[in-house]
């Protein structure tokens, strides 16, 4: 991370500090807001 811009993605080579089971789920950095107000647009 450069800036706090992601600029590589790949596996890592060193263990985390806290690392978690995450085999079939999405892991994204930040917060994912799927709020809106138009219903349909959501199914």
């Amino acid at each position: 991370m450069d800036d706090g811009v992601i600029t590589e993605i790949g596996r890592a080579e060193d263990r985390g500090a806290r690392e978690i089971e995450a085999d079939g789920l999405i892991v994204a950095p930040g917060w994912v807001d799927t709020h809106t107000h138009y219903d349909e647009q959501v199914t």
